[in-house]
């Protein structure tokens, strides 16, 4: 997980860096003007407390613009803000659609109810919300505890910190990581590679255009399938889905796939288990792993007590104990509260899940 904890303290890095950068902007230029939402005056905009009303747009996208703490401006009429890059304070909002030519920095706690579209990097601050659609023509950030609502897409990287919420479809032009405990309702699809941190929870498919690695007790409902290299799982993990990959699926001790996989070369540790057929060049179970249909191989491993529904392989070597699984068989891999791996007396209570 060394690449997950890159990736999540380069965007935290990110996020620092465009807010010194959002400030030094504020400061002006020759060639653009910048606007402070902080209780002064704003051309076409009314002021009552700390909210803003616009009837259109008070800036262009040449202009550097900055919402204070707690401060809220709200677009009326076309609801569209313009600006080359913005920073919103701790607790600001922008209600309306924004889009910048470069970057855009949220504090802690600001939110943005609209869409969303920058020419560079969008960096979310711890707790901050983002309601509508985001588009960012390189990097996006969700700091820890972030929450998104709507479709996101990025030029190059997207990471989500730790306890993120996602609620939308994610599409990368490279990478995507997401920090542990995070949660996501929706699709990813990453150019080159995944990492989901430990107790990720995913509710969707993942589409790597090269590696997915999965941490520690991790759970994506649907398919997970790794284009053009492999799949890693860490202990415990969970694919909801089928599992395929163009080389390389490993799954750490426990870990499960509820449906098909298919590899060139796979690896079950321990107790892990594939609930469909799985479909290979080399398989290697490890003691007590699992595969509840069919085990396609060219060679097969079997470690001790593994087993398998129906067996076709060309070379088979078979650990003590190992072969095809009684009727009876319990595995005890999936908890009495893992529906998701049914079919099986998984809690060994004398009944099927």
């Amino acid at each position: 997980m060394i690449q997950l904890q890159s990736s999540i303290s380069a965007g935290c890095r990110v996020l620092a860096a465009l807010l010194v950068l959002a400030s030094a902007a504020y400061a002006g230029t020759a060639n653009a003007a910048a606007f402070s939402f902080d209780g002064r005056a704003i051309p076409a905009c009314s002021l009552s407390g700390l909210i803003y009303t616009c009837g259109a747009s008070p800036t262009t996208e040449t202009d550097t613009l900055a919402v204070r703490d707690r401060y809220i401006v709200i677009i009326t009429g076309s609801g569209e803000l313009f600006a080359d890059s913005v920073a919103l304070g701790v607790g600001s909002a922008i209600r309306g659609n924004l889009r910048a030519k470069s970057t855009v920095a949220l504090g802690a706690g600001a939110y943005i109810n609209g869409s969303l579209w920058a020419g560079t990097t969008v960096a979310l601050g711890a707790g901050a919300y983002m309601n509508g659609s985001l588009s960012a023509g390189s990097t996006v950030v969700l700091s820890a505890g972030a929450y998104m609502n709507g479709n996101l897409s990025a030029g190059t990287t997207v990471a989500l910190g730790a306890d993120a919420y996602m609620n939308g479809n994610i599409l990368a032009g490279t990478t995507i990581a997401i920090g542990a405990g995070a949660q996501m309702d929706g699709d990813i699809s990453a150019g080159t590679a995944v990492s989901l941190g430990v107790d990720v929870r995913l509710d969707g498919h993942v589409w790597a255009g090269t590696t997915v690695a999965m941490g520690a007790g991790g759970e994506v409902t649907g398919d997970v399938t790794s284009a053009a290299a492999g799949v890693t799982t860490d202990v415990n993990a969970v694919i909801g889905g089928a599992l395929r990959a163009a080389t390389v699926a490993t799954l750490g001790a426990g870990a499960s796939v509820c449906e098909d996989l298919q590899a060139v070369t796979v690896t079950l540790g321990r107790g892990a288990y594939v609930n469909g057929d799985m479909s290979v060049t080399t398989a290697t179970l490890r003691a007590d792993a699992y595969v509840n249909g069919t085990l396609t191989a060219v060679t097969a491993t079997l470690g001790a007590d593994a087993c398998y529904g129906s067996l076709a392989a060309t070379t088979v070597t078979v650990g003590a104990g190992a072969g095809e699984c009684a009727i009876n068989l319990c595995p005890g891999i999936c908890g009495a509260d893992a529906e998701i791996c049914n079919g099986l007396d998984d809690d060994c209570d004398g009944t099927a899940d």
